[in-house]
């Protein structure tokens, strides 16, 4: 299964999903975390990052860059 990176999907996507009670474990399957994020395991709940897992418009790599696992040398996948 090719998996989109977890910051490509819509707001409107990730509120039905929450609608739905997705489960972390379910996205984690569907989607990967960004190249660029160093956080080992950062889509996984309570010990992930909130920063990629909380809502959509809080997903940002301006935010992301100011992080100490921010991969400098990668760029997103598109």
């Amino acid at each position: 299964m090719n998996k989109a990176c977890i910051t490509t999907i819509p707001k409107k996507v990730w509120k039905k999903r929450i609608y739905e009670k997705k489960t972390i474990g379910w996205i984690c399957e569907r989607y990967k975390q960004p190249k660029w994020c160093g956080y080992p395991g950062a889509l996984y709940g309570l010990m992930g990052c909130w920063a990629l897992i909380s809502v959509p418009y809080e997903r940002n790599k301006k935010k992301c860059k100011k992080c100490d696992l921010y991969r400098r040398d990668l760029v997103e996948d598109k």
